[in-house]
């Protein structure tokens, strides 16, 4: 049965014994060695992953799974052939017979579809974003425009053109306001005409 499974998954099944801070691969089926074929028996992790952050975060999990002796399940976003690809790892401890764990067992569920689908629609928000940005740009730009045609139509509307002087409409309007501040405070209000 393990055997079948091991040989017909199409997800990829590997063996690692545990070696100081590296891990040796024993055994890979050939889901895996689809993925990357330089996982091969005898090659160790570190040769491939290397060192530093992004090999840190690939290797956390391989080392909490050898530190605690508890199955985890963890997200690794490796970059194989210039891709960057996105995995559901489940580590499997194996214990000798004192409890120390000798090798890793693992397997995982390639999940860079929605990886891909995700990074589509961050994309899609951007221009959306960048799309809204330019719009609202010349909305803001329109709207200027619209305030000083008002201003001038409305210095148009209360000016006389040949005098430049308030027209009858400009001294309505002020008179108006003038009354009602006269009434809003009580106190008399008079008119000269020349």
């Amino acid at each position: 049965f393990f055997r079948q499974l091991w040989e017909k998954s199409d997800d990829p099944f590997w063996l690692c014994e545990c070696v100081d801070d590296d891990f040796v691969i024993v055994a890979v089926n050939e889901a895996e060695t689809r993925i990357d074929a330089r996982l091969a028996p005898g090659n160790s992790l570190r040769q491939f992953v290397g060192f530093g952050p992004t090999a840190d975060a690939l290797f956390s999990g391989y080392f909490e799974c050898r530190d605690t002796a508890r199955t985890i399940t963890c997200m690794q976003r490796p970059v194989i052939d210039n891709e960057e690809r996105l995995f559901q790892t489940l580590l499997v401890p194996i214990t000798n017979t004192r409890g120390k764990v000798t090798h890793i067992s693992g397997t995982a569920r390639d999940l860079t579809s929605f990886l891909h689908a995700q990074q589509s629609l961050e994309q899609l928000n951007r221009e959306l974003e960048a799309r809204v940005e330019e719009r609202t740009q010349a909305l803001n730009r329109a709207n200027a425009e619209l305030r000083e045609t008002n201003q001038v139509l409305e210095r148009l509307a209360a000016i006389d053109s040949l005098t430049e002087l308030a027209n009858r409409r400009c001294f309505f309007e002020h008179a108006t306001t003038e009354v009602m501040r006269a009434q809003r405070y009580g106190r008399p209000l008079a008119l000269q005409m020349l």
